[in-house]
């Protein structure tokens, strides 16, 4: 067959069966993040990636997690809602759920409403964060008060005696789409195509 005939219908083959997402995925790559053991912690804007170790003076009008006293307590605002383990009651206690690995992320959760606060999310049960073991929080994010929301995740180490770990997190950037508990992007078709062609060409020269 000629070369550019097996190139192109290998590229077509590898097109075909990646893997395709229904929104954009936005990734933070890795950061480890310290949540310092203290009544203030760090202020998270997943959107921008934005901390901060003291109250922003935006934190009324954008999407800021503040996670402290080394993640045992996670506060959140109107514009970024937690899934907490039952339906919120508007006292603003939700408690935060621990999602599991590639658990999906969106409209049939429940999330914490208005201004919520969080504490006694550790523990043994499955619905808890494990101290010193990895988990994920579910959120849904949005940008203005009436705009549509988009779900994220966020993967945290909780310390009680000492300093917790914000280590990555993720969100979908199309509003409504949902999201799998520690997915990220997946490789470009650009990129599978090159690798494609690398290696006919290398097995031409052969």
């Amino acid at each position: 067959m000629n070369f550019f005939l097996r190139l192109s219908a290998m590229v077509v083959v590898l097109v075909a069966a990646t893997p395709r997402s229904h929104g954009a995925l936005h990734y933070s790559d890795f950061q480890n993040l310290i949540i310092p053991a203290n009544l203030d912690g760090i202020y998270l804007n997943p959107l921008t990636g934005a901390t901060s170790t003291v109250p922003p003076s935006d934190f009324e009008t954008a999407p800021w997690l503040n996670l402290f006293f080394g993640g045992t307590a996670i506060g959140s605002n109107t514009y970024i809602a937690p899934v907490i383990t039952a339906p919120a009651t508007g006292n603003g206690d939700g408690l935060v759920l621990k999602v599991l690995t590639l658990e999906e992320i969106g409209p049939a959760m429940n999330y914490a409403a208005g201004y919520n606060g969080s504490e006694n999310h550790t523990g043994s049960s499955p619905s808890q964060f494990e101290v010193g073991v990895p988990g994920y929080i579910g959120y849904a994010v949005r940008t203005a008060t009436l705009s549509p929301v988009s779900y994220g995740w966020l993967r945290i180490t909780i310390s009680q005696n000492g300093s917790g770990i914000i280590h990555d997190w993720a969100y979908q950037e199309t509003p409504g789409v949902t999201i799998l508990a520690g997915s990220v992007p997946e490789p470009a078709t650009a990129v599978l195509m090159l690798l494609t062609t690398a290696a006919l060409i290398f097995s031409r020269r052969r």
